[in-house]
């Protein structure tokens, strides 16, 4: 029957598990398994629990999170995104970062590592030293090592911190997003839908900033009025497919070249910009380099005047180039490659060390520990996917 068939499936699982348990105990290395010190779990006592958002019962505030809202901690420290609805008002655009929060009872966290901190260390000395400061963030070709993560981080405390910040979460969307491409202005290609999605998110966070920043290119100026502000060259675009388009480009020029505000230009999946695209225009496919929207992104990024761009590369999906081409393409390869690698062993132990004190573990037996080190090769987000299923 099907519950006699389900038991021995059951079974035959636990029985697997137990087997690899003991291989892991026979045949990993003594570095392998090394104790895991967790603290006690919270207490799971139901009267605590209360159903937030997220659907999920909200969990007590885990006693190892950290009290800073923008992460500028040691590394390994976890972290609570400070307004997160108002700093990501359509969400993180990663579902395993958005399934982990649900995890942690609606608490958006993320865990503090080294490239995020020299981001973060080169906008603070942007306030003194105005300039501009390019940053590739590479994994050489592993992918889920938190390259995403490290941009996220960065992309919250600028916005915390006040900085107008033109966030790409998904660079695919640059070469495939749209429904169609149309002639535009200098022979390029326009991309009206994804031109339109780009600065309705731009302004759903920061169109209070752009009202105060005047338009400063005289041409811009021609277009939108002597008077006009960023707010009105977004609007114009946000508000009408048809300009929208050119409004991006328009935008593009106006954020390289003005001081008021500091700029963080933050692209995911960057080395999309190199990919071949899904468009075809007169029988022949188009290439990157003909897309006015992709041209206005490298003007941005090799004129910019004050603020910092951050590339992250992806390999999460099929791509043609995972050798780092992309780098070329923003700011001709000079600038600093942080790399982002798997967890440390002391990362790894932290995490765990966090979810058990966040109650989604509720105290995971050292073999169990050592088994998912191994099993996970230390991977964030595999390791992130193993709790989540927990």
């Amino acid at each position: 029957s099907l519950s006699c068939s389900h038991a021995r499936a059951v079974t035959m699982r636990r029985a697997a598990f137990s087997s690899a348990r003991l291989a892991f105990g026979a045949h990993c290395p003594p570095s392998c398994r090394a104790p895991v010190v967790l603290p006690r779990a919270f207490s799971s006592d139901a009267s605590a629990s209360i159903v937030g958002d997220s659907g999920e019962a909200s969990r007590p505030r885990p006693a190892t999170l950290s009290d800073s809202p923008t992460g500028e901690d040691a590394p390994g420290t976890f972290f609570e995104l400070d307004d997160y609805k108002k700093h990501f008002p359509r969400g993180l655009q990663d579902s395993d970062l958005e399934t982990m929060f649900t995890r942690l009872g609606g608490r958006p966290c993320l865990m503090v590592r080294p490239p995020a901190l020299a981001i973060i260390d080169a906008m603070r000395s942007a306030s003194s030293s105005p300039g501009a400061r390019l940053f590739y963030l590479d994994s050489d070709g592993v992918r889920g090592t938190g390259k995403t993560s490290q941009l996220l981080h960065a992309v919250h405390y600028a916005r915390h911190s006040g900085w107008l910040v033109l966030h790409i979460p998904r660079g695919r969307d640059l070469v495939s997003g749209g429904l169609w491409v149309e002639e535009g202005a200098d022979g390029l290609l326009d991309q009206p839908h994804v031109a339109q999605q780009l600065l309705r998110d731009f302004a759903a966070v920061h169109r209070a900033q752009l009202a105060k920043v005047p338009v400063s290119d005289e041409g811009v100026k021609k277009q939108y009025g002597s008077q006009a502000t960023l707010a009105d060259v977004t609007d114009a675009g946000a508000n009408d497919e048809q300009t929208a388009a050119a409004a991006f480009v328009d935008l593009s020029v106006e954020l390289a070249g003005q001081t008021t505000l500091p700029v963080l230009v933050a692209i995911d999946e960057a080395n999309c910009i190199v990919e071949p695209t899904a468009y075809h225009y007169k029988r022949e496919q188009v290439e990157p380099e003909q897309l006015s929207i992709i041209r206005a992104l490298k003007v941005l990024a090799d004129g910019l005047q004050n603020g910092v761009v951050v590339a992250a590369e992806s390999n999460s999906f099929p791509v043609a180039h995972r050798n780092g081409e992309f780098k070329q393409e923003l700011g001709g390869g000079g600038g600093q490659t942080l790399p982002v690698a798997d967890f440390t062993p002391e990362e790894y132990n932290k995490t765990l060390a966090f979810f058990d004190d966040a109650g989604v573990l509720n105290g995971l037996a050292e073999a169990e520990a050592g088994l998912m080190k191994m099993q996970t090769q230390l991977n964030p987000r595999q390791v992130l996917r193993r709790i989540i299923l927990m």
